[in-house]
């Protein structure tokens, strides 16, 4: 048998991906849930939170690549999955803190205090837990297929994390945040214990465990950077990742005042990730079959097509908004799993490049550029919105501005995400599905 083509079992790929679970749970409060929570629970007003959100991810944003280096080097010689024990304490800590806001503390220095904390312990888990596909398998495929069920298993737990607040709070949603902090840090160190020996490079036979020394900060990020791939890449990320980061940050608001159905976020949002959850097979296989940056244009088409639909929506059009939901939860599982295995494909160790790979400090980059999408998203969307007459809670004043945010600019940015991913990687007819990427010196 060829250790080196292994075929990974489901087992495997489950134990790998189980982590997700718990650690997908946070991105939904940090993202989505304190923007509203903010402004209602505290004085702080629409275009402050805003700028406040965009200040501590652009801030975060910066160590990614510096955390990248760290899981390649130091935490490598042990493996990567060592970041993990250093990163849960912040993320835990972190989560708890945001949603239990003191009264003696001025709430806008706390909201950025605890985003700082959560988001960095929330970058290094996901740099460490990301990096580990580039070392578990050298099939391209099979790494499709760990990135995918890891993001599947993760959509199930945005999904969880959709649900949680409010069966915690009997439906209020954002009463149920603060008590959904301390479950969420049970469930973090629940999940690492079980997961743990599915972390560790060599657990599936398919490749060795390899020892490495520290690595030179700059040289790594130099190196990264060279790769005219990677670039490209990114890029596209960063159009992509901003259209969907503007959608997420309007979205309580938009089910509020544009559908009139305040408070009722929850199935949408459960809608939106189920169905995410439940199409990634399917992406796996047209990744297979059409090429992964094929098919990442595929899933930005419908993504564009569902957006594009809520700008004919209003009040009482509720069981269509859940229709264009899962449509764009299922262009959603294109943009995780595909976009993410590509990288992996670049970060996975070239015996005559770097045998040892670059996965920590690519997805630092990737986590950079996210954060960015993020970061930018808040502080131009908030303020924007409240700059063009929107009160929250003011349904007459929401649906210009809100279309603006919600609809246009995201479409705007997909298709432009879109077209880049075509021009840089061409699938040219006759050529294999899984092109043949360049790489930099």
């Amino acid at each position: 048998m060829d250790t080196a083509r292994k075929t990974l079992g489901r087992v495997e790929l489950f134990g790998y991906g189980l982590f997700a679970f718990p650690l997908a749970m946070a991105a939904l409060p940090i993202y989505l849930h304190a923007p509203r929570f903010y402004v209602e629970a505290t004085t702080l007003g629409l275009g402050a939170v805003g700028l406040l959100l965009g200040l501590a991810r652009l801030v975060d944003a910066v160590t990614d690549p510096l955390l990248g280096v760290l899981v390649d080097g130091r935490l490598a010689a042990r493996g990567r999955r060592w970041a993990l024990p250093f990163a849960l304490p912040l993320l835990a800590t972190g989560m708890i803190a945001l949603f239990h806001p003191p009264d003696t503390v001025h709430p806008g220095l706390w909201l950025l205090a605890s985003l700082v904390v959560v988001s960095l312990g929330y970058s290094l888990a996901s740099i460490a837990y990301q990096a580990l596909v580039a070392d578990l398998h050298p099939d391209p495929h099979q790494r499709t297929r760990l990135a995918a069920t890891r993001e599947g298993i993760g959509l199930v737990g945005v999904l969880a994390a959709a649900l949680l607040p409010g069966l915690l709070a009997a439906g209020d949603e954002q009463a149920g945040l603060a008590p959904f902090s301390l479950v969420f840090s049970l469930l973090l160190l629940l999940g690492l214990a079980i997961a743990w020996p599915y972390l560790r490079p060599g657990f599936s036979r398919a490749l060795p465990v390899v020892q490495r020394a520290p690595i030179d900060t700059k040289q790594a990020l130099r190196r990264a950077w060279g790769d005219p791939a990677l670039r490209a890449v990114l890029g596209v990320l960063l159009l992509s990742a901003g259209a969907g980061a503007l959608t997420a940050t309007l979205f309580p608001f938009f089910v509020a005042d544009v559908l009139a159905a305040p408070g009722r976020a929850g199935p949408f949002l459960a809608a939106y990730f189920a169905a995410g959850a439940l199409g990634m097979p399917v992406w796996v296989v047209v990744g297979r079959r059409l090429g992964k940056p094929a098919a990442w244009q595929s899933g930005m088409l419908l993504a564009v097509m569902a957006f594009a639909g809520t700008a004919w929506l209003g009040p009482g059009d509720e069981p269509y908004f859940l229709l264009l939901c899962v449509a764009s939860g299922l262009a959603l599982g294109a943009d995780l799993a595909l976009a993410s295995a590509l990288l992996a494909d670049l970060a996975h160790p070239d015996p005559e490049r770097d045998p040892h790979g670059q996965g920590g400090v690519y997805f630092g980059l990737w986590n950079l550029v996210l954060k960015l999408a993020l970061g930018l998203a808040a502080a131009i969307a908030l303020p924007l919105v409240a700059l063009l007459g929107y009160v929250p809670g003011d349904v007459e004043s929401a649906r210009a501005p809100l279309l603006l945010g919600y609809v246009v600019l995201p479409c705007l940015l997909k298709l432009a995400a879109l077209g880049w991913l075509a021009y840089r990687f061409p699938q040219r007819r006759g050529a294999a599905p899984e092109p043949l990427l360049e790489r930099g010196p």
